[in-house]
C-alpha cells in the first residue's frame, strides 16, 4: 500500500513539473515570437520609409522641410534630432546620442526629454539613455533649422508593443 501511494505522488509531482516546464517554455516562446513579429514590422516599416528633404538657405543657415513618408502606414512617429561632428559622416549608421554634441529642435521646439531603449530593426539594442524625443506622426512635415557649419542626425522611430525601433535616419548639414 505505501508503495502505491508513494508511486501515486511521484506521478503526480512528475506532472507537476511537467506542467511548470511547459509553462515557463510556452511563456519564453511566446515572448520571442512577440519580438520576432515587432522585429519583422519594424523591418517592414523601414522598407517603406522615404525621407524627403528640402533646404532653405539664409545667411546664418539652413531651414530643412523634412517629410518621413511611409506609404499605406499612418502611425505615431518619434523623432531623435541630435548634433554631431563632421567626423562622424561615414559612419553616421551608427552613431548614437552618446556621441552627440547637443540636441536639436524639431519643429522649433524641444522634444520630451526622457529614458529611452531603442532598437535597430534587426532587434539589437541601439541606444539606452536619455533623449530628447519629439513626437509626430508619419506622413507629417517636420521642420529644422541649422547654424553654418552644424550637423545633426534625425532618428525615426515607431513603438511596436511598448518597444522603440529606429526604422531610419538622415544626415543633415547646416
Amino acid at each position: 500500500m505505501d508503495n502505491i501511494i508513494s508511486t501515486f505522488i511521484l506521478v503526480i509531482a512528475t506532472i507537476i513539473i511537467g506542467l511548470i516546464a511547459l509553462g515557463l517554455f510556452g511563456g519564453y516562446f511566446g515572448i520571442q515570437a512577440s519580438n520576432i513579429n515587432n522585429i519583422k514590422q519594424a523591418q517592414e516599416i523601414s522598407m517603406s520609409l522615404q525621407i524627403r528633404e528640402l533646404q532653405i538657405s539664409n545667411s546664418s543657415g539652413i531651414n530643412f522641410v523634412i517629410y518621413p513618408f511611409i506609404p499605406s502606414y499612418n502611425i505615431a512617429l518619434y523623432i531623435v534630432a541630435f548634433q554631431v561632428s563632421s567626423s562622424l559622416q561615414n559612419s553616421q549608421t551608427y552613431v548614437t546620442p552618446l556621441q552627440s554634441e547637443g540636441w536639436v529642435n524639431v519643429n522649433y521646439t524641444i522634444g520630451s526629454y526622457r529614458p529611452i531603449v531603442v532598437y535597430s530593426d534587426s532587434g539589437s539594442v541601439l541606444y539606452n539613455g536619455n533623449a530628447y524625443i519629439y513626437s509626430t506622426h508619419s506622413n507629417s512635415v517636420q521642420f529644422i533649422y541649422l547654424k553654418n557649419g552644424e550637423n545633426a542626425i534625425l532618428w525615426f522611430i515607431v513603438n511596436l508593443n511598448g518597444q522603440y525601433y529606429r526604422i531610419g535616419y538622415v544626415w543633415i548639414s547646416g
